[in-house]
């Protein structure tokens, strides 16, 4: 019943649709043709654009590379203020600045090489996806499995980082004191 009533329905949509593209009707005229396929059918589905592609990713790399530079311009600016907050006393906080600065340089280093191997190894495993039954699963575990590599370097400079911050504090703790900074250590 179902079936003849959606039968029913496509015809009249379809008459009506004849109507409204100015199909010549006439009360003696019937159709007894279906189109094809019916109206809410979607087209073939197309291949990608690989423009579009290309254009996404210099998009996504060009936000990366704003967020990079907004970041930097900030910590520039913070590091310019906070200065002249000490007064007196601002090069203990210069000295403050410095310090972590060194501190926070090897521990930096390691992530961003550990992330530069991550991205290394999601290529490889891309190369290999491409010979697979089905690439985008494929695609799709070696992009988590890159996040978790990603996540994972994070973790691991994590505690050296921190560490530099505890000692940047304690830094400016002193300066505050009107101590001078200690030599890094």
């Amino acid at each position: 019943m179902r079936a003849a009533a959606a039968a029913l329905a496509l015809l009249v949509l379809t008459a009506q649709g004849a109507a409204a593209e100015g199909t010549p009707t006439t009360s003696t005229e019937t159709s007894t043709s279906l189109p094809a396929a019916p109206p809410e059918a979607s087209p073939k589905p197309r291949k990608a654009d690989p423009d579009i592609g290309k254009c996404v990713k210099r998009t996504r790399e060009d936000q990366r590379n704003c967020l990079r530079a907004a970041t930097e311009r900030c910590r520039t600016t913070f590091e310019a203020g906070l200065p002249e907050c000490y007064g007196s006393n601002a090069e203990c906080a210069r000295a403050c600045i410095g310090d972590q600065t060194r501190c926070r340089e090897e521990p930096s280093v390691d992530q961003d090489g550990c992330k530069l191997a991550c991205g290394s190894d999601q290529k490889v495993e891309n190369q290999k996806c491409r010979v697979e039954p089905d690439p985008k699963a494929c695609q799709t575990t070696a992009k988590v499995k890159a996040l978790k590599c990603n996540q994972k370097c994070a973790i691991d400079a994590a505690p050296a980082l921190q560490a530099c911050m505890r000692k940047f504090d304690d830094c400016l703790v002193a300066c505050n004191k009107g101590r001078p900074a200690k030599a890094s250590e």
